[in-house]
């Protein structure tokens, strides 16, 4: 479980970095298009392990001290398109 810990927060990190840069430090684009293909990425992962990240994320959310960061985390694995209880995704591996 510490593996997934560490791989949800680097994952979350990035997406945080991407998502609340401003234009001078990020460009919008190029940020859009990094959290397009991390969502494409993980989305690839099996259901299980979408599950798993995603609850890992909601878990790991209250670590963030600053209140929108956290809420970001908490729905980063919807963000994301990872598998959830109200979808139904076929696992690809």
């Amino acid at each position: 479980m510490k593996t997934m810990l560490a791989f949800a927060r680097a994952i979350a990190n990035a997406a945080l970095v991407f998502e609340f840069s401003e234009d001078s430090q990020v460009d919008s684009d190029l940020a859009v298009q990094a959290l397009e293909q991390m969502a494409n990425d993980l989305q690839r992962l099996s259901t299980e392990d979408q599950h798993v990240l995603s609850e890992t994320f909601m878990s790991l959310s209250s670590a963030y001290p600053y209140p929108p960061h956290a809420e970001f985390v908490s729905s980063l694995g919807t963000l994301l398109g990872l598998a959830d209880e109200h979808r139904n995704i076929t696992p690809t591996a």
